[in-house]
């Protein structure tokens, strides 16, 4: 496996990079906040440090965003053949092994970390996930060395003076799996590196536990962390059923930002983690409560959020008059991209993994709708005279694809306010409940925030 020039720049990578990067930004997800890249000193060694919790999806959320060529560190078992060494190598992504990989192949990590040091020599972009696997909750899960065995090496060869630098990130999505998700990530307090030199020249293992649990402490304020595992579930329920309350006190509610969304959900975790370790039995019944809501909903096959969203029956059927009027449109989408659509979700399954799922829809959907884009056009080059009939289709892919998934998304939407309407006596039972669920958040809200 060679591996001496993985770091460099490459127009072939940067010329991929730039279409897949439209693909992940404008086609897949709907909306994507970055906030701290200017924290950034691209003038020293970096090291970018994100949680991890949706295969591959969280190293194109990184890129994505981002106009440099990094070089990733991963966990060997994905190296499982030549063509696929050879492919990870190109998209650059190392190697590292870990004692479930065998021993013997422990060995192997003294070459990847070294080309890691020459990395952070050269000044490039190296990025690690210190967690070293993905989590299929939102909770962040205990680091591992790694990260910091690279980033000493790389101190301790230069004497403490490169000055090597650890960006802690969170990388939080609105839903893993479908498409046209929401997508926040942000870039914390760097973490330098020589500020432990005095530590590492007592115990390098005490060294490495202060700046572990630093780099642990940003890492959890950046990301989603639920540790109640207990409650895990109900906790995932408050961040949809209180997420506007909460906002409301915070006096953001307007604020239609995934980042106002984010500091909401954190102060909806907070409020409830303070509550369970004084009355544990408050939660208890507040879980029990609001999970029987929620089943409730799911019975009758409606969505909390359609308490918050207020509409008349005459936008209502305005709706579905333009929803009957668009179906061609959508229709000629279908047809054009069925394949796009389909094949995702026919193959994402197949992966135990649920955490995979997201990522497979994205590469399918990447390849197979590129491919399949290309014939269809190839097709229309071949058999139609009509010049403009070719352009316009070349012209109107991208917005085609837009408005399908726009339309495929608002269809259920409009459906489902049609049967929150024809069901008032269930609908209003179930607006007692919920209100009576937020009436005791609130109590919680100001116990613990506002008289904090």
């Amino acid at each position: 496996m060679d591996i001496s020039k993985v770091e460099q720049k490459s127009i072939v990578y940067g010329t991929l990079k730039l279409y897949v990067d439209f693909w992940h930004n404008t086609i897949f997800y709907n909306k994507i906040e970055v906030y701290g890249l200017d924290k950034i000193d691209f003038n020293k060694p970096r090291i970018l440090a994100p949680n991890h919790q949706n295969a591959l999806m969280d190293p194109m959320a990184i890129l994505g965003t981002r106009r440099d060529q990094p070089v990733f560190v991963a966990r060997s078992d994905i190296f499982t053949h030549p063509l696929i060494v050879k492919f990870l190598l190109f998209i650059k992504i190392l190697p590292i092994y870990r004692i479930r990989d065998g021993k013997a192949k422990l060995a192997l990590n003294d070459k990847i970390f070294k080309k890691s040091v020459d990395i952070l020599e050269k000044k490039k972009t190296l990025i690690v996930f210190p967690e070293a696997a993905h989590s299929p909750k939102r909770t962040l899960i205990p680091i591992k060395k790694g990260i910091f065995r690279i980033a000493f090496a790389a101190e301790e060869k230069n004497n403490f003076t490169l000055d090597t630098i650890i960006y802690p990130a969170g990388i939080i999505y609105s839903n893993y799996f479908p498409y046209k998700s929401n997508l926040l990530i942000q870039y914390g307090t760097p973490i330098n590196v020589s500020k432990y030199k005095k530590d590492y020249a007592e115990s390098p293992q005490k060294a490495m536990q202060i700046i572990r649990k630093d780099l642990g402490d940003e890492m959890e304020r950046l990301a989603i962390h639920i540790k109640n595992q207990e409650h895990y579930t109900f906790f995932e329920s408050a961040r949809e059923l209180f997420d506007n309350q909460t906002k409301e006190c915070q006096k953001s509610s307007t604020d239609n930002s995934l980042l106002a969304k984010f500091k909401a959900d954190k102060a909806i975790i907070r409020v409830l983690d303070k509550e369970y370790d004084e009355k544990p039995e408050t939660i208890q019944n507040l879980d029990s409560e609001t999970q029987l809501y929620f089943q409730k909903l799911k019975k009758n096959k409606l969505k909390d959020w359609l308490f918050d969203k207020p509409f008349s029956p005459f936008s209502l059927v305005l709706k579905t008059l333009l929803g009957i009027i668009l179906f061609p449109i959508f229709a000629v989408g279908l047809i054009f991209f069925m394949i796009p659509f389909l094949a995702p979700e026919a193959i994402a399954p197949k992966f135990k993994d649920p955490q995979w799922h997201s990522s497979v829809r994205f590469a399918v959907s990447l390849i197979f709708g590129n491919i399949y884009g290309l014939i269809i056009f190839a097709l229309l080059w071949i058999f139609v005279d009509i010049w403009w009939v070719k352009w316009v289709y070349l012209v109107g892919l991208t917005p085609l694809v837009q408005f399908s998934f726009w339309y495929r998304k608002s269809v259920p939407k409009v459906i489902g306010q049609w049967r929150f309407l024809f069901n008032k006596k269930i609908v209003e039972n179930l607006k007692q409940e919920r209100q009576k669920l937020k009436d005791k958040f609130a109590l919680l809200y100001n116990k613990h925030e506002n008289n904090a």
